[in-house]
């Protein structure tokens, strides 16, 4: 039923005539009749009554008012609702990120903006890259800190260059007393960070033939450290996953340099609401980032 043509109807009865009902809502009285008889034959029954005085609800008519008057009041409370949770959906920011990320970049991030808009409300969920992209996709997030994946189509706004390191037990005899290389990882116990889903330290290894000893695998980077600081194995972290790291473990150049880069992945800059884009433009302009 269409909610359109109930809410014409009713602004037609407190009129009593198609003519003043037309004028006072803009169509023409031969377009507001076709209109009521298209409900009527929309619903099966006749409803109104046309006479030279002016309309009135045939019997069927009458005891369908007060059906149509609550589904137009319903109606109503819909479309408010929607305003409101619109309104209120412009305030929101909603942020996916790495652990790293959340930790080291977004409370600096956040308690400058808050400065600038303090009535937003901002949600974070910090999750692992595949789960970022996924949520991202599903738009449960506005946005994601996170290197630029291939999981779904996306822009992306590059932010900086993470460095990876190795992370050795201390002791841990190497070739060279200030750089790692690469080939060092070859036969090593390993332990993998992300459950063996970060892509940049899997093609670091590939793409240089190293195959690894993997002793283990872990989605939770200072559970990595901690195995690596017990001597349970070596590994490769990025710098940003490192700071504040306070485990005992050696840290180590690599060579040749194993990077990454990190931003902010969106589905469309486009589509955003003009609060996210503001909060990306502060982003880019925050003294972290700076070159």
């Amino acid at each position: 039923m269409d909610a359109k043509k109930i809410q014409v109807l009713l602004s037609t009865l407190k009129t009593g005539s198609f003519l003043k009902a037309a004028d006072s809502l803009g169509y023409t009285p031969s377009g507001l009749t076709h209109m009521m008889d298209s409900l009527e034959k929309d619903i099966g029954i006749t409803i109104l009554k046309r006479g030279r005085f002016g309309i009135c609800l045939t019997p069927e008519g009458e005891k369908l008012l007060p059906l149509f008057e609550d589904f137009a009041a319903a109606e109503q409370k819909i479309r408010n609702e929607v305003r409101s949770l619109q309104s209120r959906r412009q305030e929101i920011i909603r942020i996916g990120a790495y652990a790293s990320v959340a930790r080291n970049w977004l409370p600096s991030l956040l308690s400058g903006f808050y400065l600038e808009h303090p009535k937003v409300s901002i949600e974070t969920v910090v999750l692992g890259r595949e789960e970022l992209y996924n949520a991202l996709k599903k738009r449960e997030v506005d946005m994601i800190f996170a290197c630029s994946g291939t999981e779904c189509k996306h822009e992306f706004v590059s932010l900086a260059k993470d460095y990876y390191r190795a992370v050795l037990p201390l002791g841990y005899p190497t070739a060279q007393e200030t750089i790692f290389a690469l080939k060092e990882f070859e036969g090593a116990p390993f332990i993998m960070p992300s459950f063996m889903k970060d892509i940049d330290v899997q093609k670091a290894l590939e793409t240089n033939n190293i195959s690894i000893k993997m002793l283990a695998a872990s989605a939770d980077d200072p559970v990595v450290l901690s195995m690596v600081s017990g001597g349970l194995g070596i590994s490769m972290l990025s710098d940003l996953v490192l700071q504040g790291a306070s485990e005992k473990v050696k840290i180590m150049p690599l060579e040749p340099n194993v990077s990454r880069i990190l931003g902010i992945a969106v589905l469309s800059m486009q589509s955003l609401s003009p609060l996210v884009k503001n909060f990306i433009a502060y982003v880019k302009r925050h003294k972290i980032f700076a070159q």
